[in-house]
């Protein structure tokens, strides 16, 4: 069995359903079903198949209705976006934005076409895309980096607390601003770790936490399964999606 699909099968079901209780109830009843020949068997399963049989799964619980635990997510502005959406605006928008599928591999799943999927993928965010930014400390010791990350989270609606250069000048921001997300590089210009400065945030404040680094080979297993990663260079695109993932997470 591949736990590493297991785990994002199981970030999905929780967004979909709205709490982490009901996405682990989806994911046990999923195996089930296809331990037992109700649905797809393991053998057959592709990564497609196994967020259809999910997707199947809530439609089946839950129908168009949005579970009243949707709030539960880990953020509330997009939970609560989220919650107005219909089931079809809603898996579609989490396909694409937490996950990262593409048009068409969202419309094999939740069987559309993939000009339908583009559909509901756009309207869905259009709705959600209100209302839902957060406070972004940025933890970064390169001034031209610290703008761009700057720049590109105020586009994304977020507001910028404070920018970091240094582990002391990270806890100490964050003391007093308490952000609700975090961007931290690895290395920084004090021969700190952005890696400690988010572990020694997290102990006071409830953030979440995205490690922007050009050094992916120095972020140990523990800070990876913990936090989301995005590399430098970074797409825009590719922020964002981890944004949001952690957010929801």
């Amino acid at each position: 069995m591949d736990l590493a699909l297991i785990r994002r099968l199981r970030r999905f079901a929780t967004a979909l359903s709205g709490a982490v209780a009901l996405g682990d109830l989806c994911i046990e009843e999923c195996l089930r079903r296809a331990g037992d020949g109700r649905d797809v068997p393991f053998d057959c399963w592709t990564e497609l198949k196994a967020y259809a049989s999910v997707t199947r799964q809530i439609r089946a619980w839950f129908g168009d209705a949005a579970p009243s635990t949707m709030a539960a997510s880990g953020d509330a502005a997009l939970a609560e976006a989220l919650r107005t959406l219909d089931f079809d605006l809603r898996a579609c928008v989490v396909l694409s934005l937490l996950e990262g599928f593409e048009p068409a591999q969202i419309a094999a799943i939740v069987g559309c076409s993939p000009a339908e999927a583009r559909r509901r993928i756009d309207s869905g965010r259009r709705r959600i895309d209100c209302g839902t930014g957060v406070t972004v400390l940025i933890i970064e010791d390169n001034v031209l980096t610290a703008r761009t990350l700057t720049d590109t989270v105020t586009g994304f609606g977020h507001t910028v607390v404070g920018i970091a250069r240094g582990q002391d000048d990270a806890l100490r921001i964050a003391k007093s601003a308490e952000p609700r997300l975090v961007l931290a590089d690895v290395k920084l210009l004090d021969g700190g770790s952005g890696i400690r400065a988010a572990h020694g945030i997290l102990e006071t404040v409830a953030s979440r936490v995205v490690i922007v680094t050009g050094h992916p080979e120095m972020i140990d297993e523990s800070a990876r399964s913990a936090f989301s990663v995005v590399v430098k260079p970074f797409a825009p695109a590719a922020l964002q999606r981890a944004i949001r993932q952690a957010l929801a997470a």
